[in-house]
């Protein structure tokens, strides 16, 4: 949950909207076949911290691999829209490109090192 606040505080739209995140959890090749595909308490942990959305995958057989990034993408665009019906502005440039604040990443990042310790 760290890193997902850290990616909350950081990475927003220009609106000040969150950026979706999708919980994936991989390795589901190692699961039973009945379970592999959904996890009630997956899809609680994730609903309950933020998450767009819950997938579990596995990049050796690449189970919901693509299904995982469709839904995100899918998911981004619509906020997109959603941004752009209203009238806000949805770039910062011509190439249509996110652009993160590096100094507001490094601000944070120290508070967190002072905070506990940890690099």
């Amino acid at each position: 949950m760290r890193w997902k606040g850290s990616v909350d505080e950081v990475a927003t739209f220009l609106d000040g909207g969150k950026l979706p995140c999708l919980l994936v959890e991989n390795k589901a090749d190692l699961l039973d076949d009945d379970i592999a595909e959904k996890s009630p308490e997956l899809e609680e942990f994730g609903s309950s911290n933020g998450f767009c959305g819950t997938f579990r995958t596995s990049a050796k057989t690449g189970l919901n691999i693509n299904e995982s990034m469709e839904y995100l993408i899918k998911n981004i665009i619509q906020r997109m829209e959603a941004m752009q019906s209203k009238g806000n502005e949805v770039f910062t440039t011509d190439r249509k490109s996110v652009a993160l604040d590096p100094e507001k990443h490094n601000e944070v990042a120290q508070k967190r090192k002072q905070k506990d310790g940890c690099c």
